[in-house]
């Protein structure tokens, strides 16, 4: 409960069913879990690498790595025009957001739908993993052999050649980027003007480039203040507008999803909290595995309505959307005016994401509450 006196008034405000715990972050900010392959605990046996995926602003195309060991079905049948090494990236595609990403078969098997190799052009004999779009989905980074390469969609919707990042920033006119060891899981932000990195060495910390415009270099990389450790520190996500901030860690020695918040983007990043472990506790019963080993997290939108993807070290897919949780609040407004107390009791609904309140019912009384009676 919260008093304010605001010019001779009173309001009282009660929250109801808030999560705010130990972790000292309202959980409930995010909606609950909800499998993206739509069978609640089910390991799909084409998905591999868990949150390591790219997903356009539209929510129509994703993008996922896919393990050479892992079977169609369990038919045993490879995926087609597969490029060779462990990992391959593989583009799926839906009509609309209401669309599933897959077809039942038998009422329990799954087949993706629409999934072609993205590339011969990206994919390589090596491993190629960690995706991140920008630009609406015409821009695309991701990792190889502990390099971030670039490539960016011709007219008509293929990808062209790649260019390792370095190079594409030498193209500019810049430096030669680098974190002093490799560049790997790059995130890039949606307008293309911020990228972020670990270095692949020994440390596995994170870094950030910006740049002013799309036709300007990156400056040189330098480390996130405020959200490393001494442990490995990887796959970042950014909300678009700069203020939410996901990332991987093995500091609480797991590898969990960490996360911490800003109120613009020129203050410091909070002390980062367990997300993962935080949010499993809200939803543990739901499924259980959420309070286990995470392999990757993205996230689409802004820091108050985005979308937020948790890959589970098994495969399996998770998503939340953020401020997508109401909870009841009773907001009581003691007023004088002209010299009349007045009650005034509201109750209604709290987006605990947004901050706004859906008015449900009101109820206004003259006079005063004994206990504010003087």
């Amino acid at each position: 409960m919260f008093k304010t006196f605001t010019q001779g008034s009173v309001f009282l405000i009660f929250l109801l069913g808030l999560s705010v715990n130990s972790f000292g972050f309202d959980f409930s900010r995010f909606g609950e879990p909800v499998d993206v392959m739509g069978i609640t605990g089910k390991n799909v046996g084409w998905y591999n690498r868990g949150g390591s995926l790219a997903i356009t602003p539209d929510g129509l195309t994703m993008i996922i790595n896919v393990h050479k060991d892992r079977k169609k079905n369990g038919d045993g049948v490879p995926f087609p025009n597969w490029q060779g090494g462990s990992y391959d990236m593989y583009r799926l595609q839906r009509a609309s957001i209401n669309d599933d990403w897959y077809d039942r078969v038998d009422g329990s098997d799954l087949t993706p739908k629409n999934m072609n190799n993205i590339s011969p052009n990206i994919n390589t004999s090596g491993d190629d993993y960690c995706p991140s779009f920008a630009l609406n989905g015409t821009m695309l980074v991701w990792e190889n052999g502990g390099t971030t390469w670039v490539s960016f969609k011709n007219v008509d919707g293929t990808w062209g050649s790649k260019m390792r990042l370095r190079d594409y920033n030498q193209s500019l006119g810049g430096a030669a980027i680098t974190t002093g060891g490799g560049e790997g899981d790059p995130e890039i932000s949606e307008d293309g003007l911020r990228i972020i990195v670990n270095n692949t060495s020994s440390n596995r910390d994170l870094y950030v480039a910006t740049r002013t415009s799309l036709t300007n270099p990156f400056g040189n990389f330098s480390k996130i203040p405020n959200v490393n450790s001494t442990s490995t520190d990887e796959d970042c996500v950014i909300s678009d507008d700069g203020l939410l901030m996901f990332f991987l860690s093995t500091r609480s020695g797991t590898c969990k999803i960490w996360m911490s918040e800003r109120e613009s983007t020129s203050d410091p990043w909070s002390a980062p909290i367990n997300f993962s472990d935080g949010y499993a506790d809200l939803y543990r019963t739901y499924e259980p595995e959420l309070g286990g080993k995470y392999w990757g997290v993205e996230y689409v939108g802004d820091s108050k309505t985005g979308t937020l993807y948790l890959g589970l070290s098994s495969g399996k897919m998770y998503v939340c959307k953020f401020g997508g949780t109401e909870v009841p609040v009773t907001i009581i407004s003691i007023a004088n005016q002209a010299g009349v107390r007045r009650t005034v009791t509201v109750q209604g609904n709290l987006n605990t994401g947004t901050g706004e309140v859906v008015i449900t019912n009101w109820q206004e009384q003259k006079g005063v509450p004994e206990e504010f009676r003087k």
